[in-house]
Parts: structure tokens; sequence; C-alpha cells
């Protein structure tokens, strides 16, 4: 009984001590930056006196500072000033005049980005020899300056913005902008990386793999050698690898559906690097994918390789002869944005038109071709018309329908015994049949919507 009075009258205790806190709050509007509010440290302070800091609660930004820590001996009366204080933002400050309430509230403050560098934009130029800057400024700063690798140069004063066209030397420069507000100093740091050349090879090895055709489910070693005139200080090099590809190792990060991305910070004239990879362990047709390089989020290298599991006789000339780079002399390729409104359209190659409609936005790559698909189980390959590969980005999911519209001589038409069409799904040559709809200029014109097609055969006699 003794411990519950002695537990009762402590909890009593901690109440009356905490309800007579003097409470000075506020709230944190942060709706205009790129950049959250909560958790910043709020700065209370008396002008020219003590001062002390409360966080901002993410609970709607706002913040609650003890004015007795503050002040143990404040007056009614009392003007008591808040602000956010960072390197490129600020809020405040605001101010309150001190009442005999248990708290006061500020006015609230907005959170805003001191130094906006409009231009540029990105952080890697080749060749340059200016550069475009283009800055705003939250409110008018008494004083604007930049440094640039050390050196000092006054840009403008009391001014809302400011543009020039800066001259730039090869290498890494480091520039800061500064702005000055009364007591504190902005700062916003930029880097640029201006080279006069560079070299990038990447080479591919694995069991199987020839040059950049690449084995289906092997383990490949990816080695990149990259060369750069003159030498840099801290560049990102990203590598990006089709996400088809798993990365070994526990290296690498998701970027997007399409790929995963390795990232380097390099100092220096080169750069060198490894990592391996288990390829997809495609089925049927021969893939297409793409790997791409950064410099500083802008593209500098794209190489394209071929990954198989057994190259199909129409394939074998491709593979023999051609490098994957050089595709497009024998393939229609075309990296292309499509949406269910803006379909993937294959113009009319004369037989042909053709049109893939997905479900979904997205920027990928398509590959229509006129093979010869050599043998079908089933058909003779002299009464083969017309056949085409037709390859996407898309997967089935992503995928509405495909539409054909193939045209035949209405000449050879009189001449035949029999017409059939086949598509290729799921890795089976299947008959489909497409439907006539009309005529025009001798021809006659058969339609058809698909699934996930990837080969089509006209054949008849």
């Amino acid at each position: 009984m003794i411990k519950k009075i002695l537990l009762v009258g402590l909890l009593l205790m901690f109440l009356i001590s905490f309800t007579s806190a003097k409470a000075i709050c506020g709230q944190v509007d942060d709706s205009n930056v790129d950049f959250s509010a909560s958790w910043l440290n709020v700065r209370a302070f008396y002008l020219g006196g003590p001062e002390t800091f409360c966080e901002v609660s993410p609970e709607e930004n706002k913040y609650c500072c003890d004015l007795d820590v503050l002040n143990e001996n404040w007056e009614e009366g009392d003007l008591v000033f808040a602000e956010i204080y960072l390197p490129n933002y600020f809020a405040g400050p605001t101010s309150v005049e001190v009442s005999n309430s248990p708290y006061d509230i500020f006015p609230n403050m907005s959170l805003k980005k001191a130094i906006n560098v409009i231009s540029p934009s990105k952080k890697f130029f080749l060749n340059a020899s200016s550069i475009f800057f283009n800055l705003s400024f939250a409110e008018p700063f008494e004083k604007v300056y930049i440094l640039e690798n050390g050196n000092e140069r006054a840009l403008c004063e009391d001014c809302g913005n400011y543009y020039w066209n800066e001259t730039i030397s090869y290498g890494t420069t480091f520039i800061q902008i500064r702005a000055v507000k009364g007591e504190h100093t902005f700062y916003k740091n930029i880097t640029l990386h201006n080279l006069e050349n560079f070299d990038v090879h990447r080479s591919f090895s694995c069991e199987g793999c020839r040059g950049k055709k690449i084995k289906a489910n092997k383990v490949v070693n990816v080695s990149i050698n990259v060369s750069l005139n003159p030498s840099v200080s801290g560049m990102k090099i990203e590598e990006f690898v089709p996400s088809d590809f798993e990365i070994l190792g526990g290296q690498g990060l998701n970027y997007n559906l399409e790929f995963n991305s390795l990232s380097w910070n390099v100092t220096g004239d080169s750069f060198e690097g490894e990592y391996s990879l288990m390829s997809p362990n495609v089925r049927g047709f021969p893939k297409i994918y793409s790997f791409m390089m950064k410099f500083e989020e802008e593209v500098i290298n794209q190489q394209k390789v071929l990954v198989f599991k057994r190259i199909p006789f129409h394939f074998r000339f491709l593979f023999r002869y051609a490098d994957p780079e050089d595709i497009n002399s024998t393939f229609f390729e075309k990296f292309h944005f499509v949406s269910p409104s803006e379909p993937f359209v294959y113009p009319d190659d004369g037989m042909l038109e053709l049109a893939i409609f997905p479900l979904v936005e997205k920027e990928t790559w398509f590959s229509i071709a006129k093979y010869d698909f050599g043998r079908v189980r089933g058909l003779r390959k002299k009464f083969v018309l017309s056949s085409y590969s037709i390859q996407y980005g898309l997967n089935n999911r992503e995928l509405d329908h495909i539409f054909l519209d193939f045209k035949i001589s209405e000449n050879e038409l009189r001449k035949m015994h029999f017409l059939r069409f086949y598509g290729f799904y799921g890795g089976k040559w299947r008959r489909i049949s497409p439907e006539s709809y009309s005529f025009d200029e001798g021809f006659v014109h058969f339609r058809f919507n698909s699934g996930p097609l990837k080969g089509f055969i006209v054949y008849g006699r």
C-alpha cells in the first residue's frame, strides 16, 4: 500500500512539473521544396542572447521548444525568435511575444531553398569551352558570389536571379555559389567534369560465349576499361545491366524494371571494373539486350549483345557474320516509347504492316526481320511464300495484342491451290486464320489480331 502511495505521488509530481513547463510552438510548411522539414532542428533564440533547439515532428511538421530551457528567467512580454538554417535551405525567422499562458504559438514558417541552380542541369560535358549558368534565389540576398577552384568573384547584390556564361577548362571544376543573408551564408556546391575525349571498352567472357554473343544460363564475367582525357576527380560512372541478367555477388541496385545498375566514383584518367552475371535462360529465339553506361547521368555508351541457347537455322548467318552492334543492317530494330494509345508500328514494307499494342507506357526495343525459318515441322520449305521474325522488349503481362495486315497479289492468289498462315507462339508453330477484308490496286489484304506472336509464315502453292 505504501509503495502504491509513493508511486502515485511521484506520478503527480511528474505531471505537475510537465504541465508547469512553458512551451513555444509552431509549424513548418515544406510544400514548396523537394525537402522534408521532418526532424530538422528549429533554433529558438533571443536577439543577441541565449538559444535552444527542438526538432520538427513528422506529425504535421509541428515543433515545441521549452522556454524554461531557453531562459529560466523569462518574463511576460519577452520577444522570442525561431528559425531553421541549413547550408541551402532556411525558414523564418519568425517571432512571438511571450504571454502568461502555458504555451505561445509562432506564426507558421515556410521552408525555402536558398539557391536554385536551373542551369547547368547536368555535370558531364564533352569539349565544352563555356557553360551557361542560370540561378534563382528564394529572396533578394544581400550579396551573391562564386568560388571557383578556390577563387572568389562577386556575382550580384540584392538580386532574385542571375545568369551568365562561365568559361570552363578541361578536367574537374569545383564551384560553390554563396548567398549572404544577415549573419547567415548559404551555399550550393557544383562539380563539373569536362572531357576532351574518352574511350569505353566492355568485354564478356563465359563458357560458350563468342565476343558479344552470350550463351544462355551461364556465369558471365564482364570487364570494363575506361580511358579519360584529361583526368577527373570524383566522377560517377554507372553501368546499367538488363534486368534479365542476374548480377552476382550481392552487387548492383534495382534501377527500374528494365535495368539494374552498378556505380563507381572515379578519380584519375582511367578506370577498370569487373563484375559477374548469370545470363538469362532464353528459349527458342535468341534475344538482343543492350548494356549502357553513364557518366554523371549522361548516357555515353550503349552495347548490344545477343543471348542464345541454340542457334536456329534462320539465325546462323546472322550469328556467324554479324556483330550485334551492326544488327540494324539485318533487322528493322528501333527503341521506341509506346503506350496503350501509341503502339509501335512497323511501316508497310510492301507486304506486311504490323502494330504492337502494349498495356503499359514503356520505352523498349522492337525488332522485325524477314527470315528463312528453315525446316518447320509439317511444312515444305518451297511453299513458304514469306516469313518474319517478330521480337520486342515487352513481356506477356505488358502486351495487349499484335495487329498484322498482310497483302498478297491477286494474280498470285488466283494461281494458288491453297493458302495458309502460321504464327509462332510459346515455342510452337500454330495455324492461324487471318480475315481477308479488302482489295486495292491488285492486292488482297488479310488482317489478324494476335497475342504474344514471335514469328509469322505465309504458306501456299
